[in-house]
C-alpha cells in the first residue's frame, strides 16, 4: 500500500485535533469546578 504515509499524516493530524479540543474540554471543566483560576 502506498498511501500509508498520507494515511498516517491525516491520523496525526485528526490526533492533535482531538488533543486540542479535548484539554480544552478539561481546561472548561476544572473552571467549572474551580479548580482552575
Amino acid at each position: 500500500m502506498s498511501d500509508t504515509g498520507y494515511l498516517d499524516s491525516v491520523l496525526s493530524a485528526g490526533l492533535s485535533k482531538a488533543r486540542e479540543r479535548s484539554s480544552a474540554k478539561l481546561k472548561q471543566a476544572a473552571h467549572a469546578m474551580g479548580l482552575l483560576v
